[in-house]
């Protein structure tokens, strides 16, 4: 019979494991937080079609814990504000692209429900 071994004084594994524990990913965290922060002052607040859209990205990202839904939300009102304003020549094709997709991503849920099947 075979006998198990004990261990020896050794933490127990975490499961799954994880590319980096949590004391390592903080400080690289918290570092990159600051890098973008710096970037703040060279955003033109006076103007709206610059500042709200940077205002809502800065100000989602924490409150919905998802960088995604923030950057989302930037681009999507740099997009229409731009459009509101008849500015459209000034948004480059990409912009535009990226900013479908990100409608596409918040209304997925809603997508199936008024889509026919």
């Amino acid at each position: 019979m075979a006998r198990r071994r004990r261990s020896r004084g050794r933490a127990p594994r975490e499961w799954p494991p994880t590319a980096s524990p949590t004391q390592a990913t903080a400080p690289a965290l918290g570092l990159a937080g600051y890098l973008m922060f710096i970037q703040v002052k060279d955003i033109d607040v006076a103007d709206l079609e610059e500042g709200l859209p940077a205002l809502l990205t800065m100000i989602l990202m924490p409150l919905t814990y998802d960088i995604t839904v923030g950057i989302g939300a930037g681009f999507i009102s740099w997009v229409l504000l731009k459009v509101a304003r008849g500015k459209i020549a000034d948004i480059h094709p990409l912009m535009w692209i990226v900013s479908i997709a990100f409608l596409v991503f918040f209304l997925q849920e809603w997508i199936p429900k008024y889509l026919p099947s």
